[in-house]
């Protein structure tokens, strides 16, 4: 079964940390016509002002960007320290090698502070998985996930993070609730995009 089949037979596949679809996205993935006129109406933000100021400030930014402020000095490198954890984890998705996400995201911090001549410290590393660990979600989740439940379709996740012993992000946020099943690539051995993660949640739904 396909990524083709998966979203045919109206389940959403939803990332931890992404709730959101965009028209764009819905064409690319060959979602039909019907089904994108339903997500459009379920996923549409509160108001104009409301979605401007989420872009603006995402929820738990601040937060995250104070730790990268103190290291460097300059709260860009956060944007950077992202750009890289997103690249390895795909040329490791793509050399067919698996380690999780939060080894690729330490190993991304330790050599930004090589590269801008900062030493980190393990202490660093447990302040920014701590800051992480405590992200808010944006206000409008709830209702779309909600509106999403009310028009029928069946909601899961797939994760690139590992199971974590103090609860993931949508349990710590009371939003569990909304998602029939939730998957980690953990069990796969494989970060997402690799075809066979997302083949292998659609077989799971499939039985």
């Amino acid at each position: 079964m396909g990524h083709r089949t998966l979203i045919n037979e109206a389940y959403v596949v939803f990332s931890a940390n992404v709730i959101r679809f965009s028209q764009e996205t819905t064409t690319q993935i060959g979602i039909p016509a019907s089904l994108q006129r339903n997500l459009s109406n379920v996923t549409r933000p509160h108001s104009q002002s409301a979605r401007l100021r989420c872009e603006r400030n995402p929820p738990g930014y601040r937060s995250t960007r104070i730790a990268f402020i103190r290291l460097f000095g300059d709260k860009d490198v956060l944007r950077e320290w992202f750009a890289q954890l997103v690249l390895y984890s795909q040329a490791v998705t793509f050399a067919e090698l698996y380690c999780t996400y939060n080894q690729i995201g330490i190993g991304a911090l330790r050599m930004l502070g090589k590269i801008h001549n900062v030493a980190i410290c393990d202490s660093d590393v447990e302040e920014l998985k701590s800051r992480i660990h405590d992200l808010p979600v944006h206000p409008e989740v709830s209702v779309t996930l909600q509106r999403l439940r009310d028009a029928h379709f069946r909601l899961v996740t797939l994760t690139n993070s590992a199971p974590d012993l103090r609860g993931n992000p949508l349990e710590r946020n009371g939003l569990n609730r909304y998602f029939e099943r939730m998957f980690s690539v953990h069990s796969m051995g494989r970060l997402k995009p690799a075809p066979g993660t997302y083949r292998s949640v659609a077989e799971s739904l499939a039985e």
